[in-house]
């Protein structure tokens, strides 16, 4: 599997863009953080390695990366844009707590199998999907 910075350089070399040392800064960033983020968490831990890479240049560098298939961005109930890394992880849906905001990922190879056979039976080519579902945690059920 290629790495992420292999793959946004395929991905920005016929769109006539450069990697730039500020898109490495932000995707080496990112892929420190190992985690579902929001632009001004990776603002924060870029501000704290005393670099000055503008807010701007991070939803640029944000829309490249969605589209070479490394970002995804997903909503979760704070109704705030969140981004997680797709470059090696696993396929897998989200559990997200409606009190404390916990999101628990999990994976369960059967329901990609079963939304396969629904793509196929509809003749629906897939793009992308999300598998969230809502509600609370074992913790704050007590």
């Amino acid at each position: 599997m290629k790495d992420s910075i292999t793959v946004l350089k395929e991905y920005l070399r016929p769109r006539g863009l450069k990697f730039t040392p500020e898109r490495e800064t932000i995707i080496k960033t990112i892929f420190s953080l190992g985690k579902h983020f929001e632009a001004d968490d990776l603002l924060v831990k870029l501000r704290q390695r005393k670099s000055k890479i503008a807010k701007a240049s991070i939803y640029r560098t944000f829309k490249l990366l969605v589209g070479a298939g490394i970002l995804r961005p997903v909503i979760f109930t704070d109704r705030h844009l969140h981004y997680e890394q797709v470059i090696g992880k696993k396929h897998h849906g989200h559990l997200v707590c409606l009190k404390c905001g916990r999101v628990i990922e999990f994976s369960r190879p059967k329901i990609l199998k079963e939304l396969n056979k629904v793509y196929r039976e509809y003749h629906f080519k897939e793009f992308d999907h999300k598998v969230e579902a809502t509600g609370y945690c074992h913790q704050c059920q007590k």
